[in-house]
């Protein structure tokens, strides 16, 4: 049962990772989603597509060598 738990809670998280990545590579959302929302998944996507430089926080945990 944990196994199946578990496969449930990756497979929501990888389609969350997807949506975002596709909302921010393609610009949509803006036109039904409230401004703010938008905002906040295309910043998202732009930092998991490369695109933009990573967040403060995730580079004082991973610092560079």
């Amino acid at each position: 049962m944990s196994a199946v738990l578990t496969m449930v809670v990756v497979f929501l998280i990888s389609g969350a990772v997807f949506v975002v990545s596709a909302v921010g590579i393609g610009g949509r959302g803006s036109r039904t989603a409230p401004a703010g929302a938008v905002r906040y998944l295309e910043t998202a996507a732009d930092h998991l597509n490369g695109d933009a430089e990573p967040p403060a926080a995730v580079s004082r945990l991973f610092p560079a060598a």
